[in-house]
């Protein structure tokens, strides 16, 4: 920080010591089926085109990679569930992997907010739960024992307010799907285990 507020000052500019953000991958998409077969390109925006996407979860992730494409500081990688994954230290918070996702999966967060509800879905939650073992059923158990009033269920899916959340993580511990998670235990895991 010290060296960017020299450099600030040299250019003559305002010096704003902003907290580091990284890339959070808003799915889990566990035990979801294909509605068809895609044998197109391999490309998340193609296959979204077709049919709405093969995905029998019309908000989950593809898993073709094209966040993991566009990333330029390879930050990302296809898990062995064929889901992406954000190797933090190399993160950049650049958004070019959120741009290019169709279903706008990929949010940009505080690196030291460490809950995040991993789904998108805007359906009911009998839908939703046939669907996707982990996904939001907006039961509201979340909301209900917040003490900072920072999660609330909108359209069907919980919603956090990282300026209200303080990470505590009794949201986590009452949701019933495991839709939200802690991620600092995520976050050791990949610390740990990465070799690309």
């Amino acid at each position: 920080a010290s060296v960017a507020k020299l450099v600030a000052n040299i250019m003559g500019v305002k010096f704003e010591n902003k907290e580091r953000s990284v890339a959070v991958v808003m799915c889990h998409a566990r035990g979801v089926k294909n509605k068809f077969t895609y044998n197109g390109i391999k490309d998340c925006r193609a296959a979204n085109i077709v049919g709405g996407g093969f995905l029998g979860c019309d908000y989950g992730c593809l898993g073709l990679g094209t966040c993991v494409e566009a990333c330029k500081f390879e930050a990302m990688y296809m898990g062995e569930d064929d889901l992406p994954r954000v190797i933090e230290e190399r993160c950049t918070a650049c958004g070019k992997c959120a741009a290019v996702c169709p279903r706008k999966l990929i949010s940009i967060v505080p690196e030291s907010k460490m809950v995040h509800v991993r789904c998108k879905s805007l359906d009911k939650g009998a839908v939703a739960r046939k669907i996707c073992q982990d996904s939001c059923i907006a039961c509201k158990q979340c909301e209900k024992i917040c003490p900072y009033d920072a999660i609330h269920v909108q359209n069907n899916l919980a919603v956090i307010d990282y300026n209200k959340c303080t990470s505590c993580g009794k949201c986590v511990e009452v949701c019933p799907n495991r839709t939200i998670i802690n991620f600092a235990r995520e976050r050791s895991l990949t610390r740990h285990t990465v070799t690309v």
